[in-house]
Protein backbone atom coordinates (compact mmCIF):
# COMPACT_ATOMS: atom_id res chain seq x y z
CA UNK A 1 0.00 0.00 0.00
CA UNK A 2 2.60 2.57 1.11
CA UNK A 3 1.54 5.49 3.29
CA UNK A 4 2.40 9.17 3.59
CA UNK A 5 0.37 11.81 5.43
CA UNK A 6 0.87 15.56 5.17
CA UNK A 7 -0.83 18.25 7.25
CA UNK A 8 -0.16 21.89 6.46
CA UNK A 9 -1.25 25.39 7.31
CA UNK A 10 -0.20 28.88 6.37
CA UNK A 11 2.94 28.64 8.47
CA UNK A 12 3.87 24.96 8.76
CA UNK A 13 4.07 21.60 6.99
CA UNK A 14 4.11 18.29 8.89
CA UNK A 15 4.83 15.08 6.97
CA UNK A 16 5.01 11.49 8.24
CA UNK A 17 5.65 8.29 6.29
CA UNK A 18 6.26 4.62 6.80
CA UNK A 19 9.44 3.06 5.42
CA UNK A 20 8.40 0.02 3.39
CA UNK A 21 9.10 0.00 -0.33
CA UNK A 22 7.61 -2.73 -2.49
CA UNK A 23 7.32 -3.60 -6.16
CA UNK A 24 5.15 -6.31 -7.75
CA UNK A 25 3.96 -7.28 -4.26
CA UNK A 26 7.54 -7.94 -3.13
CA UNK A 27 9.15 -6.01 -0.28
CA UNK A 28 12.43 -4.54 -1.49
CA UNK A 29 13.35 -2.08 1.25
CA UNK A 30 12.23 -1.45 4.84
CA UNK A 31 13.83 1.98 5.24
CA UNK A 32 12.62 4.11 2.35
CA UNK A 33 12.40 7.81 3.19
CA UNK A 34 9.32 8.79 1.20
CA UNK A 35 9.38 12.40 2.39
CA UNK A 36 12.26 14.76 1.64
CA UNK A 37 13.05 18.46 1.90
CA UNK A 38 13.51 20.20 -1.43
CA UNK A 39 14.50 23.41 0.32
CA UNK A 40 13.77 25.13 3.64
CA UNK A 41 10.14 25.86 2.66
CA UNK A 42 9.24 22.93 0.41
CA UNK A 43 8.94 19.17 0.76
CA UNK A 44 8.17 16.31 -1.58
CA UNK A 45 6.40 13.03 -0.79
CA UNK A 46 5.89 10.04 -3.02
CA UNK A 47 4.33 6.59 -3.10
CA UNK A 48 4.15 3.94 -5.77
CA UNK A 49 6.62 1.90 -7.73
CA UNK A 50 10.13 1.54 -6.36
CA UNK A 51 11.78 0.73 -9.64
CA UNK A 52 15.53 0.21 -9.77
CA UNK A 53 17.24 2.02 -12.63
CA UNK A 54 20.83 2.53 -13.76
CA UNK A 55 22.75 5.80 -13.70
CA UNK A 56 26.47 6.10 -14.44
CA UNK A 57 26.83 2.34 -14.15
CA UNK A 58 25.26 2.29 -10.66
CA UNK A 59 21.90 0.82 -9.65
CA UNK A 60 19.62 3.08 -7.62
CA UNK A 61 15.94 3.73 -6.96
CA UNK A 62 13.92 5.82 -9.38
CA UNK A 63 12.64 8.04 -6.58
CA UNK A 64 16.17 9.43 -6.08
CA UNK A 65 16.03 10.86 -9.60
CA UNK A 66 12.52 12.21 -8.91
CA UNK A 67 13.86 14.10 -5.87
CA UNK A 68 16.85 15.42 -7.83
CA UNK A 69 14.50 16.72 -10.53
CA UNK A 70 12.35 18.49 -7.93
CA UNK A 71 15.40 20.22 -6.45
CA UNK A 72 16.43 21.54 -9.87
CA UNK A 73 12.91 22.76 -10.70
CA UNK A 74 12.43 24.57 -7.39
CA UNK A 75 15.88 26.10 -7.20
CA UNK A 76 15.45 27.85 -10.55
CA UNK A 77 11.76 28.80 -10.66
CA UNK A 78 8.98 30.41 -8.67
CA UNK A 79 6.90 27.86 -6.78
CA UNK A 80 3.88 27.60 -9.08
CA UNK A 81 6.02 27.51 -12.22
CA UNK A 82 8.30 24.93 -10.60
CA UNK A 83 5.31 22.71 -9.84
CA UNK A 84 4.06 22.86 -13.44
CA UNK A 85 7.55 22.19 -14.82
CA UNK A 86 8.10 19.26 -12.46
CA UNK A 87 4.77 17.72 -13.47
CA UNK A 88 5.56 17.98 -17.19
CA UNK A 89 9.01 16.48 -16.79
CA UNK A 90 8.02 13.41 -14.73
CA UNK A 91 5.37 12.54 -17.31
CA UNK A 92 7.91 12.95 -20.09
CA UNK A 93 10.84 11.14 -18.46
CA UNK A 94 9.13 8.33 -16.54
CA UNK A 95 5.76 7.53 -18.17
CA UNK A 96 3.59 5.01 -16.38
CA UNK A 97 3.72 2.45 -19.20
CA UNK A 98 7.50 2.18 -18.94
CA UNK A 99 8.16 2.64 -15.22
CA UNK A 100 4.98 1.70 -13.35
CA UNK A 101 2.83 4.20 -11.48
CA UNK A 102 3.89 6.62 -8.78
CA UNK A 103 2.19 9.54 -7.04
CA UNK A 104 3.80 12.76 -5.83
CA UNK A 105 2.71 15.55 -3.53
CA UNK A 106 4.80 18.71 -3.15
CA UNK A 107 3.86 21.31 -0.53
CA UNK A 108 5.51 24.72 -0.28
CA UNK A 109 5.30 27.68 2.08
CA UNK A 110 5.47 30.40 -0.57
CA UNK A 111 7.58 33.48 0.05
CA UNK A 112 5.04 36.27 -0.42
CA UNK A 113 3.10 38.81 1.61
CA UNK A 114 0.01 36.57 1.69
CA UNK A 115 1.72 33.63 3.45
CA UNK A 116 0.31 31.27 0.84
CA UNK A 117 0.79 27.51 1.02
CA UNK A 118 0.61 25.64 -2.29
CA UNK A 119 0.15 21.91 -2.84
CA UNK A 120 0.87 20.01 -6.04
CA UNK A 121 -0.79 16.61 -6.44
CA UNK A 122 0.32 14.65 -9.48
CA UNK A 123 1.50 11.33 -10.95
CA UNK A 124 3.36 10.03 -13.98
CA UNK A 125 0.32 9.23 -16.09
CA UNK A 126 0.59 11.48 -19.19
CA UNK A 127 -3.20 11.37 -19.58
CA UNK A 128 -3.88 12.96 -16.18
CA UNK A 129 -3.49 16.62 -15.32
CA UNK A 130 -1.76 17.89 -12.20
CA UNK A 131 -3.66 19.79 -9.52
CA UNK A 132 -2.26 22.82 -7.71
CA UNK A 133 -4.22 23.97 -4.67
CA UNK A 134 -3.84 26.92 -2.31
CA UNK A 135 -5.18 27.11 1.23
CA UNK A 136 -8.12 29.46 1.04
CA UNK A 137 -8.22 32.45 3.38
CA UNK A 138 -11.07 30.91 5.38
CA UNK A 139 -9.29 27.57 5.88
CA UNK A 140 -6.88 26.81 8.69
CA UNK A 141 -5.52 23.49 7.48
CA UNK A 142 -4.96 21.35 4.43
CA UNK A 143 -4.00 17.71 4.24
CA UNK A 144 -2.93 15.03 1.81
CA UNK A 145 -2.77 11.28 2.28
CA UNK A 146 -0.91 9.21 -0.26
CA UNK A 147 -1.59 5.52 -0.57
CA UNK A 148 -0.66 3.32 -3.49
CA UNK A 149 -4.01 1.54 -3.35
CA UNK A 150 -7.39 2.97 -2.47
CA UNK A 151 -9.57 0.19 -1.10
CA UNK A 152 -12.54 0.77 1.20
CA UNK A 153 -10.45 0.17 4.32
CA UNK A 154 -7.90 2.78 3.27
CA UNK A 155 -10.65 5.33 2.61
CA UNK A 156 -12.26 4.57 5.98
CA UNK A 157 -9.02 5.05 7.90
CA UNK A 158 -8.22 8.25 5.98
CA UNK A 159 -11.64 9.70 6.81
CA UNK A 160 -11.23 8.79 10.49
CA UNK A 161 -7.78 10.37 10.53
CA UNK A 162 -9.08 13.67 9.13
CA UNK A 163 -11.97 13.68 11.61
CA UNK A 164 -9.66 13.01 14.57
CA UNK A 165 -7.18 15.60 13.33
CA UNK A 166 -9.78 18.34 13.14
CA UNK A 167 -11.22 17.45 16.56
CA UNK A 168 -7.75 17.54 18.12
CA UNK A 169 -6.44 20.69 16.47
CA UNK A 170 -9.25 23.15 15.89
CA UNK A 171 -10.07 23.85 19.57
CA UNK A 172 -6.47 24.86 20.29
CA UNK A 173 -4.06 25.94 17.54
CA UNK A 174 -1.19 26.66 19.93
CA UNK A 175 0.38 23.22 19.47
CA UNK A 176 -0.84 22.42 15.97
CA UNK A 177 2.43 20.84 14.77
CA UNK A 178 2.80 18.48 17.73
CA UNK A 179 -0.85 17.37 17.58
CA UNK A 180 -0.64 16.89 13.80
CA UNK A 181 2.40 14.66 14.09
CA UNK A 182 0.87 12.60 16.90
CA UNK A 183 -2.23 11.93 14.79
CA UNK A 184 -0.10 11.13 11.74
CA UNK A 185 2.05 8.66 13.65
CA UNK A 186 -1.10 7.05 15.04
CA UNK A 187 -2.42 6.70 11.47
CA UNK A 188 0.79 5.01 10.36
CA UNK A 189 0.56 2.46 13.16
CA UNK A 190 -3.13 1.77 12.47
CA UNK A 191 -2.52 1.05 8.80
CA UNK A 192 0.58 -1.08 9.42
CA UNK A 193 -1.55 -3.43 11.56
CA UNK A 194 -3.97 -4.36 8.79
CA UNK A 195 -1.80 -3.90 5.67
CA UNK A 196 1.60 -5.58 5.51
CA UNK A 197 2.76 -3.33 2.67
CA UNK A 198 3.11 -0.59 5.32
CA UNK A 199 5.61 -1.04 8.15
CA UNK A 200 5.81 0.48 11.62
CA UNK A 201 8.80 2.69 10.85
CA UNK A 202 8.11 6.42 11.14
CA UNK A 203 9.89 9.18 9.26
CA UNK A 204 9.00 12.79 10.11
CA UNK A 205 9.65 16.21 8.62
CA UNK A 206 8.42 19.58 9.88
CA UNK A 207 8.91 22.83 7.99
CA UNK A 208 7.89 26.15 9.50
CA UNK A 209 7.75 29.68 8.17
CA UNK A 210 10.34 31.90 9.84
Amino acid sequence: MSLVSIVFGRNFISAVSDGRGSSDNKIIDENVKKIRKINSRTLIAFTGTFATIERNGQQHYLYEDIIDLAVVCFNKNRVKNAMKLFDAKIKERWPIDDFGSFQVVIVSLVENDNCDTLRLTTNNNPKEECHIHKIQSDKLLGHAILTHQADDKAKEISATFIENLEKSILPDLSNVVEVSQNEQIKLNHQVSIYDDSVNDNVYKIVLQRN
